[in-house]
């Protein structure tokens, strides 16, 4: 779990490891464990001999180097990924297993004479099929200004959190194997301070790729699933990885949630039909308390449209009177009519106003098996409801029976078919008691001029006149 805050880790450890589960945490900055917690080398686990190793080196190589997608020169980027691509190729080649991690990337590409004897060494090898040769002849072209430029950038925006003597230490060795959380009972928390979300994202971009690539490593095996969670995940910018963990790694078992403050987010990572394709992918959407209007008309679109009953009175009244010598005598017509008409109209279940209006506690729910679904959030935070106090100290076991009988509400919601809900009833906040409750189908919606009708009236497009 990306654990911004270390909220989740916190809270939940004790109760976890009572489970009977081995939590691990990932903690560079030292939020949550002081010592920084475990560690985890994405590069200590590729072998020299693994014919893949170039592949491997670009992916990890475009995991750190961060595009927005508005770039006006690509040249320096893509040179800086070639670059990184290249060095981390020549670590993971011939480097002893001591110095088989970024951080040994990050100095010989920092260093003037030992990127010269890199690139040199690698010209003259066949290792891979030549690719390794191809990549140094390559990388030995950048010269005078357009070298500096890309060394610079490189120095600055993509290896710069190397500059830190903690986060270095956590990528240098491996004390834990994200495929324990497929082997063990295991739990990995990626502990991270809100405000280095942006200034570090080229480490949890690089440490997140290694995960999930670990991960799905092998034959699709779908037997031993695992959820991932990625909370603040927008501040991470741009990664390929994240949508082919919705397309693609369900076949490994690998799950993935992600969390988002509104629809722009996924948006401005998801550019173009790629959004549509990404919510599509997933088959279970939560949306909590919004007030984006864009999630809002999202939400109202995706709920659908209903069938309403209208109704509209018209009344009218005449008098006439003859002219002439006849006009004295009193003679005369008066008339008056009305009429009543029924027709149904099409309106949104929920229009989006009203969902801006929902409760702070009420959520939509989405699912691939069943109709929409309206639910009223747990606060895990709430005392009374997690755990008791027994003589000064927390006692999580009415918390493991809450979970539990959470997920097992869940796991029925999503097996079982709610009833139907009827066509024509809309949806509309109950303004008293703050709570969403449809509207009565019995009764048609009136505007504030209309006369009351008896529920008994005229069928749907009849008119009754009277006059006399």
């Amino acid at each position: 779990m990306l654990d911004p805050k270390a909220e989740m880790y916190l809270q939940f450890r004790a109760a976890r490891e009572a489970l009977g589960r081995d939590v691990y945490c990932i903690d560079p900055y030292g939020i949550a464990r002081p010592d920084g917690g475990h560690t985890y080398n994405p590069m200590i686990r590729v072998s020299a001999d693994d014919p893949f190793l170039i592949d491997i080196a670009k992916d990890m190589a475009a995991s750190l180097v961060t595009r927005t997608g508005e770039e006006k020169e690509r040249f320096f980027p893509d040179a800086s990924e070639h670059l990184i691509q290249t060095v981390i190729s020549a670590v993971l080649w011939g480097g002893e297993p001591v110095d088989r991690h970024l951080a040994t990337v990050a100095d010989i590409i920092a260093s003037p004479e030992l990127l010269a004897n890199t690139l040199a060494a690698i010209q003259h090898t066949d290792a891979y099929g030549g690719a390794l040769r191809t990549l140094g002849r390559q990388a030995a072209q950048l010269e005078g200004r357009e070298k500096a430029s890309v060394l610079s950038s490189i120095a600055a925006q993509y290896l710069g959190w190397l500059n830190s003597a903690p986060v270095r230490d956590t990528i240098r060795t491996s004390t834990v194997d994200p495929m324990w959380l497929k082997t063990r009972n295991a739990d990995l928390f990626v502990c991270i301070p809100p405000e280095r979300l942006r200034s570090a994202n080229g480490y949890v971009r690089y440490l997140l790729n290694g995960i999930l690539r670990r991960l799905v490593e092998g034959p699709p095996d779908e037997s031993r699933p695992v959820m991932v969670i990625l909370d603040e995940v927008s501040l991470i910018g741009r990664l390929n990885i994240l949508e082919e963990a919705v397309t693609l790694f369900a076949g490994w078992g690998v799950v993935t949630a992600y969390i988002w403050q509104s629809l722009g987010q996924v948006q401005d990572l998801f550019p173009g039909d790629k959004a549509k394709t990404f919510l599509a992918n997933n088959s279970l959407q939560i949306f909590g308390k919004t007030n984006d209007l864009e999630t809002a008309k999202h939400i109202s679109e995706r709920i659908g449209d209903t069938t309403v009953l209208g109704t509209s009175v018209q009344n009218g009244e005449s008098t006439s009177y003859p002219t002439g010598v006849e006009s004295r005598q009193g003679s005369g017509q008066r008339s008056t009519s009305w009429s009543v008409t029924h027709n149904e109209m099409g309106r949104r279940l929920i229009r989006p106003e009203e969902v801006l209006a929902l409760p702070a506690e009420v959520m939509t729910v989405f699912t691939d098996r069943t109709r929409p679904i309206l639910v009223r959030q747990v606060r895990f935070y709430s005392p009374e409801f997690w755990h008791t106090e027994q003589g000064g100290k927390t006692t999580f076991g009415h918390l493991a029976v809450a979970v539990l009988c959470i997920w097992a509400l869940v796991i029925a919601g999503l097996l079982s078919q709610p009833a139907p809900i009827p066509t024509s009833t809309p949806y509309t906040p109950n303004r008293d008691s703050g709570r969403p409750v449809g509207g009565n189908p019995s009764r048609p919606t009136r505007g504030p001029n209309d006369e009351q009708e008896d529920r008994r009236g005229p069928r749907p497009g009849h008119v009754q006149k009277r006059s006399r």
